[in-house]
């Protein structure tokens, strides 16, 4: 039975908890509480599983789905942290006839993490819970779900409980696992006039990235200094294409889950700073827009993905600390129908295709430490020759576009 499913999950998750904790508060140190304050940002990247798929009668979630999140605290002492996690996944939900769509669900929960450091303070295995707020939303409808009446979009409570270790790879990044339960109150899902409960509780395993904002300040360039620093860089914002008229009656708008007139963009880069004044890396963006017929209005989703191999040169000031640099890359790029709207649903479409992309553009770095800075940027985006059918359209997309983000940069030294 799927209540059986529940508890097995939630004893597992729970028995996991408490046998950390007692590890963890038999072993801690009876110190006293200093003020020493660490302020750090976390990144994490995983799985999450439902502990039951079956989230209410006649509507089933996949599982097994990406699961990312971020987390903003400070080290209070020793033992101690206090943080605000945002954590965002996206099952599936299906009926007997198939997928029905996707459900949002995003939660913001302040936590407390009870730590305890040991091998001079390089392993630190945590207790990790607290009490937030818990957003869903049903959206991208998929043609299972096509004139259905369909709702499920709440705002309520989530619970966190969970365990976690990391370790420092420098005095102030740290790389980890950590496993959470999550219980969720106050959302229903809504099907053909009948509204009931859902059950959202999850298993969430991720692999972790903190980076605390404390450290060596950056030092001043030296003339002909080689620092072979290997870094990752995670950034977002929003973009808007320069031609968003494809030709034959077919046009590109921002997604619903737009920033004003700009569609949310995401990216990615993993690379070497090679001197002060120059890097290589490889970089990754990518981002939707709604497909559009005037007389239909939006019949699908458009999405679009690039890989550059990118060099950005750079003019330290500022002692280090401020870095404005130039970017230059190519490579390629990939566009495809993600999602199918209501309004498209008796159309043929067509985009999926490669290309080459290539980009230039400014950025601006304000190294916070020697090896944690935060970055905007606004990159051209030069990526042509996609095509694109509609019913009996056909349009070249000219996927030109104008992206900005802001991030963070993290040196690996």
């Amino acid at each position: 039975m799927p209540r059986a499913r529940t508890s097995r999950s939630a004893g597992l998750s729970g028995r996991l908890f408490a046998g950390l904790a007692l590890v963890i508060l038999t072993t801690a140190p009876a110190a006293a509480l200093d003020l020493d304050l660490r302020p750090y940002l976390g990144l994490r990247l995983g799985l999450q599983v439902f502990t039951d798929p079956d989230l209410v009668p006649g509507v089933r979630a996949s599982s097994g789905l990406d699961a990312y999140g971020v987390a903003v605290g400070v080290d209070v002492g020793r033992t101690f942290s206090v943080e605000v996690a945002v954590d965002h996944f996206e099952p599936v939900l299906r009926s007997p006839e198939g997928s029905l769509g996707e459900l949002g669900i995003l939660t913001i929960i302040p936590q407390l993490r009870l730590r305890n450091p040991v091998l001079d303070g390089r392993l630190v295995p945590y207790l990790v819970s607290g009490v937030g707020v818990s957003l869903s939303e049903f959206n991208d409808r998929k043609p299972k779900g096509f004139g259905r009446s369909i709702a499920a979009s709440d705002v309520g409570l989530a619970w966190s409980a969970g365990v976690g270790i990391e370790y420092f790879i420098a005095d102030n990044v740290a790389v980890g696992a950590e496993i959470r339960h999550l219980s969720f109150v106050g959302h229903d899902i809504e099907l053909d006039g009948e509204r009931r409960a859902a059950g959202l509780d999850s298993i969430v395993a991720t692999g972790a990235l903190r980076a605390y904002l404390t450290g060596r300040a950056p030092a001043p360039p030296a003339a002909g200094a080689w620092t072979w620093a290997p870094y990752l860089e995670f950034r977002g914002g929003g973009v808007t294409l320069a031609r968003p008229r494809f030709g034959d009656g077919i046009e590109a708008r921002a997604e619903r889950a737009r920033i004003g007139d700009a569609s949310q963009a995401y990216g990615v880069a993993v690379g070497v700073e090679l001197a002060p004044w120059i890097a290589v890396e490889l970089t990754s963006d990518g981002y939707e827009f709604n497909l559009v017929v005037p007389e239909r209005g939006t019949v699908a989703e458009y999405a679009f993905y690039s890989a550059l191999a990118q060099v950005r040169l750079s003019w330290p000031l500022l002692d280090g600390r401020l870095r404005p640099s130039m970017l230059a890359g190519v490579g390629a790029g990939y566009a495809e129908i993600s999602d199918r709207k209501p309004r498209g649903a008796d159309l043929e479409l067509s985009a999926e295709e490669w290309g080459m992309a290539g980009a230039v553009g400014l950025a601006l770095e304000y190294r916070v430490v020697s090896n944690i800075g935060f970055v905007v940027s606004t990159r051209y985006l030069l990526a042509r020759g996609y095509d694109i059918q509609v019913g009996d359209r056909h349009g070249s997309a000219a996927l030109d576009a104008v992206i900005t983000t802001a991030g963070v940069r993290i040196l690996f030294r």
